[in-house]
């Protein structure tokens, strides 16, 4: 492992010297974490975590009003609580450490940037009660340290959403607009591709239980023999007939390439290269750099779920 001195050094020996006399670790006297050279004390880390609680909330995390601790979240191994903070929180924060440390190893703030981190900061700070300050053990420094780190962390992702997007084909973009036709037999299915050969030459839409239109892309979660055969329909043209969780599928082919969707695909797709650019970095750096996190800390955050701080 590739150790990085000081900050890892000084806990380290903090942690041997209480281990070796018969103090106990002061835990609220070290980092909360630390990446490398680059560490978050535990004011900074609550007021983090906190702000990302509210930052959850308004983003429209649903629990229907009950705590985030008493809902099972996704395949009933953890509540939401647990992943909101043991997932989002702890890859964000640890995300964050590690951009920032990256950021020091080549470039430095501005006086100017410097500056506007302090007026931001000590406006903040202003607007915070004096109970929450009290209960978060708050200072002036702790907010400047975190909007500093927020800014070198947001500075060095630039640079990776700034690097040149690898060159994209059109079929991995492009997006299909289909009329998808459900059946409940398979009887039903062809026979209504029957009638599309039949004198009239028009499906007989009664055969359908159900139909919707619906967009396809490369990305989407149907199996990849469908897509496969969908992309390779012209206008107008229907698909074989598939099983799909005891139905039976019939698509239509309405519009072979929706340009104002493609268009928008592709910009995302654009945007998730890049976003996996900088996390790869991030995953590199961290599996390289010494890492430390405080324990004792990390168990006693705890979600307010709607009830914490008044100003955050």
């Amino acid at each position: 492992m590739k150790i990085k001195i000081s900050l890892l050094l000084i806990i380290s020996i903090l942690l041997l010297c209480a281990c070796g006399s018969s103090s106990e670790v002061k835990y609220d006297e070290l980092p909360f974490m630390t990446v490398g050279d680059t560490s978050i004390s535990i004011p900074a880390a609550k007021l983090y975590f906190y702000a990302f609680e509210k930052r959850e909330e308004a983003a429209g995390a649903k629990t229907g009003g009950t705590p985030w601790d008493k809902v099972i979240y996704s395949d009933g191994n953890i509540t939401y609580a647990d992943y909101v903070k043991e997932v989002l929180f702890y890859e964000n924060l640890i995300n964050s450490l590690a951009l920032s440390a990256m950021f020091d190893e080549e470039n430095e703030l501005t006086r100017q940037e410097v500056s506007d981190v302090r007026n931001k900061a000590s406006k903040f700070y202003d607007l915070i009660e004096e109970s929450d300050k009290k209960a978060l053990g708050l200072q002036l420094k702790d907010v400047e340290e975190l909007l500093v780190l927020d800014l070198k962390s947001s500075l060095k992702e630039k640079e990776y959403l700034g690097e040149k997007e690898k060159a994209l084909s059109e079929e991995e973009y492009r997006v299909c607009m289909v009329q998808k036709y459900i059946f409940e037999s398979i009887d039903d299915a062809e026979s209504f591709l029957g009638s599309i050969s039949g004198e009239k030459n028009e499906p007989d839409n009664s055969l359908a239980k159900d139909s919707l239109i619906i967009n396809i892309d490369k990305q989407t979660d149907i199996p990849t023999e469908q897509i496969k055969d969908i992309f390779g329909l012209k206008n107008g043209e229907f698909s074989k007939v598939y099983e799909e969780d005891d139905e039976y599928i019939v698509y239509l082919m309405l519009n072979v390439f929706d340009k104002d969707l493609s268009i928008i695909r592709k910009n995302e797709l654009i945007e998730e290269q890049k976003k996996s650019a900088w996390q790869t970095a991030c995953a590199k750096y961290i599996e390289t750099a010494a890492t430390f996190y405080n324990e004792q800390q990390w168990k006693a955050l705890k979600f307010s779920s709607g009830d914490g701080f008044s100003t955050l």
